[in-house]
């Protein structure tokens, strides 16, 4: 595969999928959640809190993949990954959509009026450095990396090798902070995505694939207004 397709192959064959059924485990778990009390009234407590704790382990899982570090021995398609596609490639990758990446790198601090001068390959390598200076790492203090160290521990130690430890010790991570790591591999997908892919993932500000994400939840609760485990209005 050219430098293209390496990052088509990262951008819309993983990375979109991953925040896809990220945001759709969530959804579903705070959906239950928000009806907890009707359904452990309807004696439906047991299944749905088997469901939630599945969930919550698939949204574990989803969120940590989108930033996993790119690996010689093991390729991934991660964020990182994308990353280092674009460092490789600068000189060589067309920009398809110029004015999104500049957009992007005017949020980031730059003046269009200084970038107009520059070919897409400063311009590649302007946006790869951006992200990558914001990119959320297990050691780093700032509290994006902090909550995906704690989701990468749960990860590591609970879900894909039970290791004999206390689990209480382990640092804890909100849907509010997985939501916020979720924000970032939108904006990389929707920029990277349009800008060098002619893929669009956000209209007006908003990616419009959460709502495909969110299909599911929307689902159980007709589900359970159908049961009348829960009231029309809920």
């Amino acid at each position: 595969m050219d430098f293209k397709e390496q990052l088509e192959d990262i951008v819309s064959r993983s990375l979109q999928i991953d925040i896809i059924e990220a945001e759709e485990a969530i959804a579903l778990n705070m959906s239950i959640g928000s009806n907890a009390d009707a359904i452990n009234n309807a004696t439906f407590g047991a299944y749905f809190g088997s469901m939630q704790r599945i969930l919550s382990r698939y949204a574990i899982l989803s969120v940590t993949k989108l930033f996993e570090r790119a690996s010689k021995q093991y390729p991934t398609r991660s964020i990182p990954a994308a990353l280092k596609v674009l460092s490789l490639a600068k000189n060589s990758l067309p920009i398809s959509q110029r004015l999104i990446v500049l957009e992007k790198l005017a949020e980031f601090g730059y003046r269009k009026t200084d970038l107009e001068s520059y070919v897409d390959s400063q311009i590649t390598e302007l946006i790869a450095k951006e992200f990558e200076s914001r990119l959320p790492q297990v050691e780093l203090p700032d509290p994006m990396s902090r909550s995906l160290d704690a989701l990468r521990t749960v990860r590591d130690k609970s879900i894909a090798h039970h290791e004999s430890i206390d689990t209480s010790i382990f640092p804890k991570a909100t849907y509010g902070e997985m939501q916020e790591l979720l924000s970032y591999a939108k904006d990389f997908v929707s920029v990277i995505g349009f800008g060098y892919l002619n893929i669009v993932y956000r209209i007006n500000g908003d990616y419009f694939l959460t709502s495909d994400a969110e299909t599911s939840s929307r689902c159980l609760k007709r589900l359970l207004r159908k049961a009348e485990i829960t009231e029309a209005t809920s």
